[in-house]
């Protein structure tokens, strides 16, 4: 089982996390994103295709989690969007 973490609560000595948040910025190889509680930079070859407001799902390594933006790189990343409603009321009460 997956739980997600809200950023804020990343913690580098937790090297695997799930994250659910908006994308705030999508570039070249990370996205920004914003779950609320912070920022995270989100690594990874796929994020061209996640356009800024997608809603996504993040599942990776912790590589940084001190700072204003924690960083994670992306073994898994998934556009949940188009998700049950009560997922986004889950997601959004964290």
């Amino acid at each position: 089982m997956v739980f997600i973490t809200p950023i804020s609560h990343l913690r580098t000595d937790s090297t695997f996390a799930a994250i659910a948040g908006a994308v705030v910025e999508s570039l070249e190889n990370y996205l920004v994103v914003d779950d609320g509680s912070g920022r995270a930079r989100v690594y990874s070859d796929d994020a061209p295709a996640f356009p800024p407001g997608a809603l996504v799902l993040a599942v990776g390594i912790v590589i940084q989690a001190s700072g204003e933006i924690k960083e994670l790189q992306a073994d898994a990343l998934v556009d949940i969007s188009g998700a049950d409603p009560q997922l986004q009321e889950l997601i959004d009460g964290f």
